[in-house]
């Protein structure tokens, strides 16, 4: 993958630098949030190569990536001038969805620290199991560094959200983390150490609490100080503000925060933990076939981060939680089901994806190619998911899993869960997996099985519906192959849309249809037009030729340009291409295939002509 160029398509194509408010990472997603979501392409974004999906959800337009996103988001970071969540004002019409602006302020706070969390979770876990073990002594050097390794986001949580937070209130950062580390301090942490249960402010009786891992009064008081900060800057003389701004703001927060601000979230923590601890005791079946049968379709919508800080709560008040273990049941039954269709499927590349896939949801929890490539694409998908997931929820809510640090799914993830009940989650495990692989070996995964049509029988159907389709054209002359058994995991899929492949016999590339250029990449080996009549038709000469940046291509037409039937857009060297190690097998597809009833493959097979007809959208 060229993470340079295609950091540049990204942010070209969600409308430029200027249209970003904000951009962070998570584990598979780039999560922007723009201005003008009108700006952003999202049928050229998705054609890109290297991109899974586009999800627009929670406020936020969320680029799928994968597993190489972390390097795509440096190679933006690196090539444009856009500092990590850098924060402008938003318009007035995305402020008014109040929920949008709820989950986008949640998400911008915890998301970044999420892989530290997790990472320092497997860290505890193990050096509690190490320990059991005898493999390692708990007054050794060795385990107090690793110790301290793995507590120090929890106990300094603090002032690591206290950052974000600000990020995402508007607020000055770095005067936000003073007022997290001041909870934290030692001269005032002492006063509970030394057995003291309150003190006082200015005569005022203040309650002692711990606010290492809390998350509840450090959040409130940045809110507060946003709103103190924008006030006093208005209020002072800009040579002022420098100084008496942040110190008038200082005085006012922290002592609010430790005399108001302590005590609420010490009630609202426990009532929150007591609320899903009662739910899960009093009916723990009830609650894991929801939390595991329903709930782990949320990442599709973004709404997971109404439950994710609750769990750290959970941890922070309690050592543990039961209810990430039900809830991550689900993640597994899509597991299951990427390995049924890998012993179900007949295509080798849809085999390939599907066992793939699901060795990295196994191994590291990560399950977005599994939602985003099979179980959006296979609607039948879903119910061996929630049967699965139910079941195997039921199980752990029966007998209350404990996780004992954050992490998500995953055999990473199994330190987490040493304890008396980790043999009942790896149980909930296997009849998760299990269950959601045999339903769709048995059952199928497609939603109808595809009749091959003899070419009368398609030419007959083509006749009858001919006076409302639209037919496209073949813009080079060669070999025709389904899509499905070209070695591309993207188009095999056809995740980007039905349609064609041909391997090219000659070194043009002609117009299919009348209509617009939408995209022409710079790297000139994928070209995307749009017909008068809408159809969205994507051309991709050879597999990875991205990597090319444009050697042996040239452009005989550019972006923007207006084409008929049969003009030549694009000339390539295919010897040179081949020698360089490239296929150059050439899918052909309609990348709006949602809607349209039917997109019929005229040839199937055999060589053909440019010019010729080779599909017909049926609308």
């Amino acid at each position: 993958m060229n993470y340079d160029e295609l950091a540049l398509q990204i942010i070209k194509n969600v409308g430029g630098e200027e249209n970003i408010i904000g951009l962070y990472n998570c584990a598979t997603r780039l999560r922007f949030q723009l201005k003008d979501k009108n700006k952003a392409k999202k049928e050229t974004l998705e054609n890109l190569d290297s991109v899974l999906k586009v999800v627009q959800s929670a406020g936020q337009y969320q680029v799928v990536i994968g597993n190489d996103v972390i390097e795509v988001y440096k190679a933006i970071m690196n090539k444009t001038s856009l500092q990590a969540n850098k924060e402008t004002e938003q318009n007035s019409e995305e402020r008014g969805k109040l929920i949008n602006r709820i989950f986008t302020v949640v998400s911008g706070i915890f998301a970044p620290y999420l892989p530290a969390i997790a990472a320092s979770g497997i860290l505890k876990g193990l050096l509690a199991l190490f320990t059991s073990l005898g493999w390692l002594s708990a007054k050794s050097g060795t385990y107090f560094i690793l110790s301290s390794t793995s507590n120090a986001i929890f106990y300094f949580f603090p002032i690591f959200l206290a950052f974000t937070a600000a990020k995402q209130f508007g607020a000055n950062p770095y005067i936000a983390t003073v007022i997290g580390g001041a909870l934290l301090e030692p001269n005032f942490t002492n006063l509970l150490a030394r057995g003291a249960t309150e003190t006082s402010f200015l005569g005022l009786p203040t309650m002692l609490m711990n606010y290492a891992s809390s998350v509840i009064p450090v959040i409130l008081a940045v809110w507060l100080y946003s709103y103190l900060e924008k006030l006093l800057n208005r209020v002072f003389h800009k040579d002022l503000r420098m100084i008496l701004t942040p110190l008038i703001a200082l005085v006012i927060t922290v002592p609010l925060t430790i005399i108001v601000f302590g005590p609420i979230s010490v009630y609202l923590t426990k009532a929150l933990g007591a609320g899903m601890t009662f739910i899960g005791e009093k009916n723990g079946i009830i609650t894991g076939i929801i939390a595991g049968g329903l709930l782990s379709f949320l990442p599709l919508f973004g709404l997971q981060w109404a439950i994710i800080p609750i769990l750290l709560l959970n941890h922070s008040t309690y050592g543990f939680d039961t209810f990430n273990p039900m809830w991550v049941m689900g993640t597994y039954a899509q597991m299951g089901v990427a390995l049924g269709i890998f012993f179900k499927a007949k295509e080798r590349t849809l085999k390939s994806y599907a066992l793939s896939s699901f060795f990295t949801g196994i191994v590291a929890g990560v399950t977005e190619p599994i939602l985003y490539g099979i179980v959006t694409k296979y609607k039948r998908t879903f119910f061996p998911i929630i049967i699965g997931g139910a079941i195997s929820g039921a199980i752990i809510g029966a007998i209350q899993v404990k996780q004992y640090a954050f992490a998500f799914a995953g055999v990473l993830a199994f330190p987490t869960f040493f304890g008396d009940t980790f043999l009942w989650y790896i149980l909930g495990i296997l009849v998760s997996i299990i269950i959601s692989a045999l339903i769709v070996i048995f059952w199928g995964f497609e939603e109808k099985k595809k009749v091959e049509k003899t070419s009368k029988e398609v030419g007959e159907e083509v006749q009858r519906k001919t006076a409302i389709s639209e037919d496209i054209n073949s813009p080079l002359s060669g070999e025709v192959l389904k899509l499905e058994d070209i070695n591309d995991g993207v188009f095999s899929t056809k995740i980007m849309g039905e349609g064609i492949a041909i391997i090219p016999s000659d070194n043009k590339v002609y117009a299919p249809i009348k209509g617009k250029i939408t995209a022409f990449l710079p790297s000139k080996h994928a070209i995307g037009i749009t017909s008068d009549k809408g159809a969205e038709i994507l051309i991709h000469v050879g597999i990875d030729t991205v990597q090319l940046k444009g050697k042996y291509f040239t452009a005989k037409a550019k972006e923007g340009d207006y084409v008929e039937k049969g003009d030549l857009l694009l000339e390539f060297d295919g010897s040179k291409i081949k020698e360089e190690g490239y296929e150059l097998i050439t899918p052909v597809v309609v990348t709006n295939t949602p809607e349209y009833l039917d997109v019929l493959n005229v040839i199937k097979s055999g060589t053909i002509n440019k010019g010729e007809k080779i599909l017909t959208l049926v609308p």
